[in-house]
C-alpha cells in the first residue's frame, strides 16, 4: 500500500515539487512554491506511513518495548536501504530480500555471517552506487545505448570568483577619492 502511494506521489505535481525542493530550494521559492509547506506535507505523510508500520509491527509481535528500537534496528534499516539502492522506490524491498537471503544462506554456514554481509555492503558502496537495483541499469549510460542522464543542476550559491557584476547607477561619475587626486 505504501509503495503504491509513493509511486502515485512521485508521478504527481506534488512529487515533482518535492523533488525540486530537495534539489534547489531557492529555485522552487522563486517560482512561487513554498518549500517549507511542501516539506511539511511530506513529513506528515511520512509520519502517517511510519505510524501505520509501527502499528502493524506491534500487532505482529503482540508486544512493544523501547528495547526493540535500539540502534541495531536502525543500523539494519540503513543496511537494507543501501543494499537495495538509495533513492529508488523498490530499493528497500530488494535490500530486505538480500539481507534475509544472506542471513539464511550464510547463517547456515557460519556464525559470523555479518562479516560477509559487511564485505558485500562495502562492495555495494564502492562499486554499485545504485544498490541491487542499480546494477541492471548500469549499462544504460550515455554512449552505451541507454538514455542519457540529465546534466546536474548548477550550485545556486556563487563562489568567490563567480559574483555577478554590480549595476552602477546612471549619472555623472565622481572622481575617485584618495591619494593623488584633488577634490
Amino acid at each position: 500500500v505504501a509503495l503504491a502511494l509513493f509511486s502515485v506521489i512521485r508521478g504527481s505535481r506534488f512529487g515533482a515539487a518535492l523533488q525540486a525542493s530537495r534539489q534547489n530550494e531557492v529555485r522552487v521559492a522563486s517560482v512561487g512554491i513554498a518549500p517549507l509547506r511542501i516539506r511539511l506535507v511530506a513529513f506528515v505523510i511520512s509520519g502517517m506511513i511510519t505510524a501505520l508500520a509501527g502499528a502493524l509491527y506491534a500487532d505482529l509481535n503482540r508486544f512493544v518495548s523501547p528495547s526493540m528500537l535500539s540502534w541495531h534496528m536502525s543500523g539494519e534499516f540503513i543496511v537494507l536501504i543501501i543494499l537495495g539502492g538509495v533513492g529508488r522506490l523498490w530499493g528497500p524491498v530488494a535490500g530486505a530480500m538480500l539481507f534475509v537471503a544472506f542471513e539464511f544462506v550464510l547463517g547456515g554456514l557460519t556464525e559470523r555471517w555479518q562479516f560477509f554481509l559487511g564485505l558485500v555492503l562495502l562492495a555495494v558502496v564502492l562499486f554499485a552506487r545504485g544498490g541491487a537495483f542499480g546494477l541492471p541499469s548500469r549499462g544504460a549510460r550515455p554512449g552505451r545505448g541507454g538514455p542519457p542522464h540529465p546534466p546536474p543542476l548548477p550550485d545556486p550559491r556563487p563562489g568567490e570568483g563567480d559574483r555577478a557584476p554590480v549595476a552602477r547607477p546612471a549619472g555623472p561619475r565622481r572622481p575617485p577619492r584618495g591619494r593623488g587626486h584633488r577634490a
